[in-house]
C-alpha cells in the first residue's frame, strides 16, 4: 500500500473507499495458497472484497483467518457451493445495512442468437450485494459481486441484463466486482457485442481512474503448466464497474505482487497447487461524489 501511494501524485486524500475482486480458484486448495491469499488481503486491506469461487473450504479458511477485522456476507447463497460469491467487509469501519443487502439468482436459460435455440447456464449463478455505511462519515455505498457464466454468449448477455435491472433500482452509489468471463477489450469475437452492455450502463474503474499504478492491462491469467515452468497468457475478465455520475475512481491496480515468477522462486514454490490462483486480484480506491 505504501509503495502504491508513493507512486501517485493525485488530489489530497480525504475519505475514500477500497474494494477488491478476486476469483480464488476453488480447486487445488493448499495451505500455501490459503496463506498467500490471507497475506494479500491483510496487506491490501480492502474495505470490501468480492470473491468468486469461494467454496466451503475457502469460506471457512478465510473467515477463520480474517474474523478479527472482517465480517462475511453470503446472502444465503452458501448452498450454491463453489459458485459462492461471498463478500468480506471491514466490520471495524462499516455497518451492514441488511435491509438493502441480498442475493439473487441469475438467469439459467436464454434464447440463442438464432432466435430459436434455448441454451442453459453451465452452473447456477447468482449476484450478492451488501449496503455498507461508514461508521465515521455516514456515507453509504453498495457493493455488488458476481461470477457470470462462460458457456454461452446468450447466457452472458441475459445475466448482464439481470444485473442491470438490479443496479437500476439502487438508490446509492455502487460498485460491481466480478469475473465476467468476457473481455470487453477483445474486438475479434462476439464478446465485443455483448460488452457494449457493460459500457453503456456502467463505467470501468480501469478507464476512469486518476492513476493506474500497474502497467499490466490484464486482470486474469490463464496458466499453462509445462515441465517446471509456468506460462502466462493474459485476458481481461475481472472488472470493477462503477455507477455513472456518482463515484470518482482514485486508483486502479492489478495486484500481481503474489504471482511474479521471482516471488514464487524465492518462496520455493514449484507445485501447481501452490499458485495463488489462476486469476489476479483487482484493487480500486474511489470517492463518493
Amino acid at each position: 500500500m505504501a509503495l502504491r501511494l508513493m507512486q501517485t501524485e493525485i488530489r489530497p486524500v480525504t475519505v475514500f473507499s477500497k474494494v477488491m475482486s478476486f476469483n480464488l480458484l476453488n480447486s487445488d486448495i493448499t495451505d500455501t495458497r490459503i496463506g498467500l491469499v490471507t497475506e494479500m488481503i491483510r496487506a491490501e486491506l480492502p474495505d470490501s472484497l468480492g470473491t468468486q469461487e469461494c467454496g466451503p473450504n475457502w469460506y471457512i479458511s478465510l473467515n477463520d483467518a480474517l474474523n478479527d477485522r472482517y465480517s462475511v456476507y453470503t446472502g444465503g447463497s452458501f448452498e450454491q457451493k463453489y459458485v459462492l460469491n461471498a463478500i468480506f467487509y471491514r466490520k471495524d469501519k462499516y455497518e451492514l445495512i441488511e435491509s438493502a443487502s441480498g442475493c439473487r439468482s441469475l438467469s439459467d436459460k436464454a434464447i440463442a442468437d438464432d432466435g430459436e435455440t434455448e441454451v442453459e447456464s453451465t452452473q447456477p449463478r447468482s449476484v450478492v450485494w451488501v449496503a455498507l455505511k461508514n461508521k465515521n462519515t455516514g456515507e453509504i455505498f453498495v457493493h455488488y459481486n458476481l461470477h457470470v457464466d462462460y458457456g454461452s454468449w446468450a447466457i452472458i448477455k441475459q445475466q448482464l441484463i439481470d444485473l442491470k435491472a438490479l443496479t437500476d433500482a439502487c438508490e446509492y452509489p455502487y460498485v460491481i466486482t466480478g469475473d465476467f468471463n468476457l473481455d470487453m477489450y477483445d474486438t475479434t469475437g462476439p464478446g465485443i457485442y455483448y460488452s457494449t452492455i457493460l459500457c453503456q450502463n456502467w463505467n470501468d474503474a480501469r478507464v476512469e481512474a486518476e492513476v493506474t499504478t500497474n502497467a499490466r492491462t490484464s486482470s486474469v491469467t490463464d496458466t499453462s503448466y509445462a515441465v517446471e515452468e509456468k506460462i502466462y497468457t493474459a485476458k481481461t475478465l475481472d472488472y470493477c464497474l462503477i455507477s455513472k455520475y456518482m463515484i470518482d475512481v482514485r486508483v486502479f491496480d492489478v495486484v500481481d505482487t503474489y504471482v511474479s515468477q521471482s516471488d514464487y522462486n524465492n518462496r520455493g514454490i514449484t507445485d501447481k497447487g501452490d499458485w495463488i490462483s489462476d486469476h489476479l486480484p483487482v484493487y480500486v480506491e474511489f470517492y463518493i461524489k
